[in-house]
């Protein structure tokens, strides 16, 4: 099981920090291998550097690796176009998630 999921397994929260470098690495490992990582900056646009397959499996990659789902409405520049943006916004959806358990 990846070391995220367990974390959630176990109720610990992984830190916004966290969330950002995990993903940082996931797109320098998966689809920006020779780029130096000090030459990739969490805020450089995503959009520019990834085509639509790659962008895809990165959401498929968030959902598995956060267990959140994420919906097709929610595939927008301000959820997807940098590093910083998608930590923050899997912050928000994992925090969403969690509030929903919590009113069942």
């Amino acid at each position: 099981m990846p070391r995220a999921n367990r974390a959630r397994n176990r109720g610990t929260m992984m830190t916004p920090i966290e969330i950002e470098d995990r993903v940082r690495q996931f797109v320098l490992a998966t689809f920006l291998v020779d780029t130096p990582p000090e030459a990739f900056q969490n805020s450089d646009d995503l959009f520019l550097l990834l085509d639509s397959l790659q962008i895809l499996r990165l959401v498929i990659h968030l959902e598995s690796t956060f267990g959140v789902k994420v919906q097709q409405q929610e595939l927008t520049a301000d959820n997807l176009s940098s590093v910083q943006k998608v930590a923050a916004f899997m912050v928000r959806k994992i925090g969403d998630r969690r509030l929903a358990r919590v009113a069942k």
